[in-house]
């Protein structure tokens, strides 16, 4: 039985044989032929496939469809992203500015070896120089493109949360008020709210007699068309001042409804339009009542009565003049029927409106922000151990002069914050700065970036390089052996 037995020794030699070492290396090409040829009558009959159902315009027929169900609390959580973002922002960047200036003030071989790549023995360029001081030596490109994605999505989705409320704002400026008789408290602009004319006559009667301004308004959604142009519309009516370009005069019939419309339309005033079908000629300019694709136009409310709401003889609202306290006490006294109607402040019905497009919005931009953090986080992981990679050798050779794990760690810890920083200031500001012109694609949309869009993007940028490269240094003597990577040095 013994003599069967090998050495350790005897046991290892086949594997330094010459003739074991070509032998495994033929089956080691069979092998990577046989996966190259798996690999390419996959694509083949992959591409068969698809030029297949193209052919036969198969693909308009497919689609991928499944029932998901809503949930409340997960709607909660993801419309609170962006502010999370932004309040890790304000703390990262100036706790990674204090880091990295410190490190810089210090000195020692850390913040050295962090500004440079130690596998590289090509000369400094001046800006290469320039970056080092100020950075890591580079500016991580993806980690920038994810900072300002996050900027992006942030500002528009803030821009269509708050945009809407401008026009609100507006109508403030025609009828002021900080109190609003509605149909319920969850009134805004995007649901109907409807007070009969009976009751909104009745407290315009109480309160004039009490000498409170009191102003009726109503509102529809519609379009504007003109020319080959069209635009989704809401119009505000009101009850013109006396001489108002606006006043209609019920004999002039629909046939040329005068309005006021607003400025960023860029439609002259004196062109004709049409309202819903209704033929309307412009007759002054506005502002500020545009919002999120939506051009705001002023007209006389008892043109939209007669013309787009066909004879309904009904309001959206009243505005007030009083505080919430004695609207009420005016409505309870007016509201002898017993009709639906209650009091809320403008503030609650700006609010309202904005609930509303968060909940439509803010899942949908906050979501694309994780997916930039996390499109940051694994494209930084990855260059980060490409670098580990390149410089595993310079690395070992440390190690082997004393330099221990630790010491690697914290050089590619600060490097990752250098990183950051950078890739947080350059991909916030890009996108900051050019974020706005997005205007010129949707008519009335006021995309103006925000400290907290540019915070939130920020953090994406310092966050993406710092926990890419934990990951990768979780486990770095499988990246960086001492024994291993000196070999043959």
């Amino acid at each position: 039985m013994n003599m069967h037995r090998k050495s350790s020794g005897e046991a290892e030699m086949p594997q330094n044989d010459p003739l074991f070492e070509l032998a495994q290396a033929e089956r080691n090409e069979v092998r990577r032929s046989r996966m190259f040829l798996a690999g390419g009558l996959t694509a083949l009959a992959m591409g068969g496939v698809i030029a297949g159902v193209e052919v036969t315009q198969a693909s308009d027929r497919v689609e991928v469809d499944y029932q998901v169900d809503y949930i409340p609390e997960a709607q909660d959580a993801i419309e609170s992203v962006d502010n999370t973002l932004s309040n890790a922002g304000r703390v990262a960047l100036p706790l990674g500015l204090l880091i990295v200036g410190g490190s810089m003030i210090a000195g020692g071989s850390r913040n050295r070896w962090s500004s440079t790549q130690l596998d590289s023995d090509k000369p400094s360029t001046r800006s290469k120089r320039v970056l080092q001081v100020a950075s890591a030596g580079t500016v991580p490109l993806l980690a920038a493109a994810g900072a300002g994605m996050t900027t992006f999505s942030s500002t528009i989705g803030e821009a269509i949360t708050t945009g809407p409320s401008e026009p609100i704002e507006s109508i403030a400026k025609f009828a002021p008020g900080e109190s609003w008789i509605v149909q319920d408290d969850n009134a805004k602009p995007m649901v109907q709210s409807n007070l009969s004319a009976e009751l909104v006559g009745k407290v315009s009667e109480i309160a004039t007699e009490e000498n409170i301004s009191v102003v009726p308004f109503n509102l529809y959604l519609g379009d504007i068309d003109y020319g080959d142009q069209k635009y989704a519309n809401l119009s505000v009516g009101l009850y013109p001042e006396s001489g108002s370009a606006i006043d209609w005069i019920a004999s002039d019939g629909c046939e040329e409804v005068p309005i006021a419309i607003d400025e960023a339309s860029n439609i002259p005033v004196g062109s004709r339009v049409e309202v819903s079908g209704v033929n309307a000629v412009i007759v002054d300019e506005v502002e500020g009542t545009s919002a999120i694709n939506r051009i705001g136009a002023i007209m006389d409310v008892e043109a939209m009565g007669a013309c787009l709401y066909k004879g309904a003889d009904t309001m959206h609202a009243v505005a007030i003049d009083a505080s919430p306290e004695k609207a009420a006490e005016i409505l309870r006294e007016a509201n002898t029927s017993g009709e639906t109607a209650t009091v809320i402040s403008k503030q609650q019905y700006v609010e309202n409106s904005e609930e509303f497009w968060r909940a439509n919005v803010k899942p949908i931009t906050n979501v694309l922000s994780l997916v930039s953090l996390a499109f940051a986080g694994a494209a930084m992981a990855g260059a980060a151990g490409a670098r580990l990679y390149r410089s595993k050798r310079q690395w070992a050779q440390k190690l082997a002069d004393g330099v221990s794990y630790s010491t690697i760690r914290a050089t590619e810890s600060l490097r990752s914050v250098k990183e950051g920083v950078a890739a947080g200031v350059i991909g916030s500001s890009v996108a900051g700065a050019a974020t706005p012109f997005v205007g010129i694609f949707e008519a009335g949309l006021h995309a103006s970036v925000t400290a907290s869009s540019w915070f939130a993007g920020a953090a994406v940028g310092i966050l993406g390089p710092v926990l890419g490269t934990s990951m990768k240094m979780v486990r770095m003597n499988k990246t960086v052996n001492k024994t291993d990577d000196t070999r043959g040095a």
